[in-house]
């Protein structure tokens, strides 16, 4: 199961994607978040929901993530860079959602059965700030607007074989 998030910025709609069809999950969360994901995410048949019209509908992030709420984008959302901004770079990386409290796991079974899923995550940062601006500080460099595109699905880990192989590509 993939879920994914469509809409304009700050009014996106949930969405399943199962078997090559979109369905609406507005009828079953408000979102994509900690509780419908503690919760096991969507469990009923895709059928009985109605099918979800995204033609030329902006794709949001697929969760909201933990980090400052103005750095998270959707994926194909222009990456806007900061003012006096000189070596910004972005970095491919897997981004494991966490579905339910876990502590003190035994083993990494255990510890994977708690992952809802995965996204992928462009971590950008502007190198100049925290090295050349803020002596060290590197938040300053990763907690710019729109520095953290995510998305487009979270991908439930019935879908994916891991180890991964991921790459970047940027388009011009």
């Amino acid at each position: 199961m993939r879920y994914l998030r469509v809409g304009p910025p700050g009014a996106e709609r949930p969405v399943l994607w199962s078997e090559g069809s979109l369905y609406d999950l507005s009828s079953v969360t408000a979102d994509i978040d900690a509780a419908f994901l503690a919760a096991g995410g969507f469990r009923g048949d895709p059928a009985d929901l109605p099918a979800a019209d995204v033609d030329g509908a902006r794709v949001g992030p697929p969760i909201v993530f933990h980090e400052a709420p103005n750095t998270v984008a959707g994926p194909e959302d222009d990456i806007a860079l900061p003012r006096n901004s000189g070596r910004t770079d972005g970095e491919v990386e897997l981004g494991v959602v966490i579905g339910r409290t876990a502590r003190y796991l035994s083993s990494p079974a255990e510890a994977l059965a708690g992952v809802a899923g995965y996204a992928l995550v462009d971590d950008v940062s502007e190198r100049e700030f925290p090295f050349d601006r803020s002596g060290g500080q590197w938040s300053k460099g990763k907690s710019c607007e729109t520095f953290n595109p995510l998305g487009p699905w979270l991908i439930t880990p019935d879908e994916v074989t891991l180890p991964l192989r991921l790459r970047s590509v940027v388009k011009g």
